[in-house]
């Protein structure tokens, strides 16, 4: 009889347990106020009675509204999925340190719609992404300050966005889904910001802007247990994406910056006044295709490929612009044999292109060349390696002018003035001290810099003059250079590198 009763008046409940809080009559629906303290049963949404729950706030908020975070000595728990415009503002406390606080402790803090503002927050999360947008415009990212709960094992992007469809053998570009797979076609370890695009199902450009952030992990801990990247932005497909990273700190995660292009996408990064250390491996990532894509047989690498033919080829283009750009790794946390100031490759066999422009940039201290181009499982068709091509030596000022036109049309835009020295301190594959090297095909172009303390070897500014030659496959170099600044790897199998020009070389520091 007893348990009759339960299951009637459980009948008669369950549809009220299931049903949606519902919202309460704020006087003002575009502004919404929550505090991780309020008393949920007042409450109406201003900031004098706030929500006490976020995922309340933005459920209860229109497009388009304002969401205010309250300070607390408390967080909020996050996995919140945004509106298109919808605002979510923190504040600081009143000494101007502390920020209102979302934690995830599973899962993703906060997801993107479109031209969402995401401001002054402090975002903690266990094993997820800080801040996540799939096929979304407009982010505005800007004064947050990211970390982690605790360390463990991070995860990967649901598999859903790393899916693909084979059809007869062939790769099915309709029906496969890879904005969010890794080089190869896994899904992708989680980064604290992490933007993903195809143009599938929206719009075609997109943009986005990270201003003023700070990402901090866990440094020395495993690669498992770290965010793949500080910032992660991921194009495959018919979509042109522009993201403008400022003012903003990257330390301790895997690598800091990725941004990588696959199939027809384009990718432009503008990095500013940004810097990191600690990490593991590179600070800035620039790469385009799939590992085993259209890879030539007479290429000694594809034993692992076998059978990986109908891997999709890309025609994507990535840029980067890096301007004000800080590499360290002040603890030498830096694997020996994966970590440089920025590194960039070609997975596809002569398809895309890759751009690369630093100037008044800080390169200093990698485990590895401070910039090289790992062009062993692939090469773009179009390259410009461009860390300066401004001749500033005195001289014919006709001739200066030529030079200067000839570097523009060419594609270099760099003014140079960048610090390079202290880099290959791990020595795994390269020489000591060697500054900058290509592995296979390319032409860097590195004028106007500041090497360090070492003289040129020939007394004319030509510090990069004649650098070392080394094959690949060899463990002896082919060609060694005593005290070279520069490396030139041979790949079996495609074209040497053209060389390095890094004459003109600043005889005192920049920035001292």
């Amino acid at each position: 009889m007893v348990s009759a009763i339960w299951m009637t008046l459980g009948s008669l409940l369950s549809p009220l347990i299931g049903a949606q809080v519902p919202c309460p009559a704020n006087p003002n629906p575009q502004i919404w106020h929550v505090h991780a303290q309020a008393q949920p049963t007042v409450a109406d949404g201003t900031r004098a009675k706030p929500l006490a729950s976020l995922k309340a706030a933005v459920n209860c908020a229109d497009v388009g509204a304002t969401i205010h975070i309250l300070y607390s000595d408390r967080a909020l728990p996050g996995g919140v999925v945004l509106k298109d415009g919808q605002r979510l503002l923190g504040e600081m406390d009143r000494d101007g340190e502390g920020r209102s606080r979302i934690t995830a402790t599973e899962g993703d803090a906060i997801v993107l719609a479109h031209n969402n503002e995401v401001a002054w927050l402090h975002l903690e999360v266990a094993n997820g992404v800080a801040v996540f947008g799939d096929n979304v415009a407009g982010s505005d990212l800007h004064d947050l300050h990211i970390t982690r709960l605790r360390s463990g094992l991070m995860a990967r992007l649901d598999p859903s966005l790393c899916h693909v469809v084979l059809e007869n053998g062939a790769f099915d570009h309709s029906a496969s889904v890879i904005r969010g797979c890794n080089g190869r076609l896994e899904p992708l370890q989680k980064g604290a910001i992490t933007l993903l695009a195809d143009g599938k199902h929206g719009p075609s450009v997109l943009e986005h802007s990270i201003r003023r952030t700070t990402i901090e992990d866990i440094p020395g801990d495993t690669r498992e247990n770290l965010w793949g990247y500080g910032i992660d932005v991921q194009v495959a497909g018919d979509v042109t994406v522009t993201v403008v990273i400022e003012g903003s700190t990257l330390t301790g995660m895997e690598g800091g910056i990725a941004g990588k292009g696959r199939q027809s996408g384009a990718l432009t990064l503008l990095v500013t006044d940004t810097s990191v250390d600690d990490l593991l491996r590179d600070g800035i990532v620039v790469s385009t295709g799939f590992h085993c894509s259209g890879l030539r047989p007479e290429v000694r690498f594809d034993t692992d490929c076998r059978g990986r033919e109908w891997v999709p080829e890309s025609d994507a283009k990535v840029v980067l612009h890096a301007e004000g750009y800080r590499y360290a790794d002040s603890r030498c946390h830096g694997l020996i044999d994966d970590a440089s100031a920025i590194e960039f490759y070609a997975l596809d066999q002569g398809r895309s292109e890759i751009e690369i422009h630093v100037q008044d940039s800080d390169l200093i201290g990698a485990a590895q060349p401070a910039v090289f181009n790992f062009n062993v499982y692939g090469y773009p068709a179009r390259q410009i390696i461009d860390l300066g091509c401004r001749n500033p030596a005195p001289g014919d000022p006709q001739r200066i002018r030529e030079d200067r036109m000839a570097c523009n049309r060419a594609g270099y835009t760099s003014a140079g003035r960048n610090r390079l020295f202290g880099n290959a301190w791990g020595g795994d594959w390269s020489s000591d001290l060697s500054e900058v090297a290509l592995v296979g095909p390319g032409r860097m172009m590195a004028q106007g810099n500041y090497w360090g303390d070492r003289a040129p070897i020939d007394g004319l500014g030509d510090a990069l003059g004649d650098c070392s030659r080394l094959n690949w496959l060899d463990e002896e170099p082919i060609y060694l250079t005593s005290d070279a600044r520069c490396e030139l790897w041979h790949v079996p199998g495609y074209i040497e590198p053209d060389g390095i020009d890094g004459r003109f070389h600043l005889v005192a520091d920049p920035r001292r």
